[in-house]
């Protein structure tokens, strides 16, 4: 269909496009579908079919994503293959599952600190995720899927100005997150996260995390005062994949003299 828009007005309504297909018999046919439709939304574009190369057969078409600067865009992928028959023994209709192609990141600060040191308060203001991908391109075949990637970089930042984000407590303890209370920690980015493009950390094409937070001072002393600390974290050597929910849990150490932090990692 050549990147045409096949939509419905309802569950119930029947799928339209513009223009006429028709069976032919004794042919494979390939289908390929991608969500959103590039002509209606800008962070999918240049969707593009691939040619077969000669031997191989290798139908299939290429997109290229962008990520929006809300990152709350999702990227949807399905293809199928129908073989039809002869004479009036053809397919009436083509069935897609379709598959998720990001990789949705999480990231929950914590203060570090047991049962007794509840007076110790960690207030989160900003929160930064930099070094991510911005733009690639998704190229897929009847075999299979691979990405590549631009050279563009972009930064994710939000911040709680006058809404600072008092976080719990929690403990990593046998290499599993302990939390000290049932309160939910700080999330910088929603309990949704970031849809990002899945690509693969390493130490020369490090993603880096920064936290700008007030640490109160102990109680005992003559003023309730807060500090304000930064931290810049390094995300460990790692692939996001396709379709996963990774969640960063990074724990904060309320050491007034070194900052020190524990990291703490889940795919889902």
């Amino acid at each position: 269909l050549e990147n045409e828009n096949v939509s419905r007005t309802g569950l119930d309504a029947p799928w339209i496009y513009e223009n006429t297909r028709y069976w032919v018999t004794d042919r494979v046919f390939h289908f390929f579908a991608v969500w959103p439709y590039s002509g209606e939304n800008t962070s999918v574009t240049n969707v593009q079919s691939i040619a077969p190369v000669a031997g191989e057969g290798a139908y299939g078409y290429s997109v290229t994503f962008e990520t929006p600067a809300a990152a709350d865009q999702e990227l949807l992928t399905a293809k199928t293959s129908i073989t039809t028959k002869t004479g009036e023994e053809f397919p009436e209709s083509v069935g897609f599952k379709f598959q998720h192609e990001l990789t949705n990141v999480n990231l929950n600060i914590w203060s570090n600190g047991a049962d007794e040191n509840d007076e110790d308060k960690i207030r989160v203001k900003e929160v930064s995720i930099r070094n991510v991908t911005k733009r690639a391109t998704l190229n897929t075949t009847i075999s299979g899927s691979s990405w590549s990637y631009s050279s563009e970089k972009m930064v994710f930042t939000k911040t709680f100005v006058g809404d600072e984000q008092i976080v719990s407590q929690a403990q990593i303890i046998d290499g599993k997150l302990t939390p000290n209370a049932e309160s939910a920690p700080g999330v910088p980015f929603g309990k949704e996260g970031l849809l990002l493009i899945p690509h693969t950390i390493t130490n020369s094409n490090p993603v880096v995390v920064e936290v700008i937070y007030d640490l109160q001072r102990p109680i005992d002393q003559e003023e309730d005062l807060w500090e304000q600390k930064k931290l810049m974290v390094v995300l460990p050597e790692s692939t996001w994949p396709a379709g996963k929910k990774l969640t960063y849990n990074l724990i904060i150490s309320g050491d007034r003299t070194i900052t020190e932090f524990q990291l703490n990692t889940v795919v889902e």
